[in-house]
């Protein structure tokens, strides 16, 4: 009895270990793994077909545009990762230059699209379907607030403006200065026009 269960805690450890490799070499553990470069152009495929239902070559087109801007954005990332130290922390400009990188490449790619689609369909596809595309902020495993404070929903009307808070010493800051409890009120000032 002893023996089966050590070769069954066995096999789990191993089971782990192999698990845990398999998800450093595909990019991260719990949801982290990237996507290959046919399943992204294939996700990007449904979306345009979905929506707009183009005849074949121009498909071929649109999915040859982001087969290209797909692939340069991973020699672009290999290229970063190819110049970062092991152990040590990433340099914070090696991060702004591969989003300036990116910048480019969205543009080149924007490019290819506007000489693919009509104005309309390229209006559709900067307002409607890249911005789906985006991973929302806050949706991921703890589902935080975003930059909105409605679990990671961006709206599109920005937020009102938050009512100062004021202390009973007079400060109007996040945090209340000095000790002791204080009573915080809530005013309702006005704003004042010039």
């Amino acid at each position: 009895m002893k023996t089966k269960i050590w070769m069954l805690s066995l096999a789990v450890m191993v089971g782990t270990v192999m698990f845990a490799q398999e998800s450093g070499r595909r990019g991260g553990g719990f949801g982290g793994q990237r996507k290959t470069l046919a399943e992204r152009v294939a996700e990007i495929h449904a979306k345009f077909d979905s929506t707009f239902h183009f005849a074949t070559d121009k498909q071929a087109k649109v999915d040859s545009a982001f087969s290209t801007f797909y692939k340069a954005q991973d020699a672009a990332r290999e290229e970063m990762r190819a110049n970062m130290t092991p152990g040590q922390a990433p340099d914070p400009s090696v991060g702004e230059k591969l989003r300036e990188k990116n910048k480019e490449l969205v543009a080149t790619r924007d490019e290819a699209l506007q000489e693919i689609l009509t104005e309309e369909e390229y209006k559709k596809w900067k307002t409607e379907l890249e911005p789906s595309l985006r991973p929302q902020r806050g949706q991921g495993m703890g589902g935080g607030r975003g930059a909105n404070g409605a679990n990671g929903a961006n709206s599109a009307t920005p937020a009102s403006p938050a009512t100062p808070t004021t202390f009973e010493n007079g400060n109007t800051e996040g945090k209340k200065k000095g000790k002791g409890k204080g009573k915080k009120k809530e005013t309702t000032e006005t704003a004042t026009s010039n």
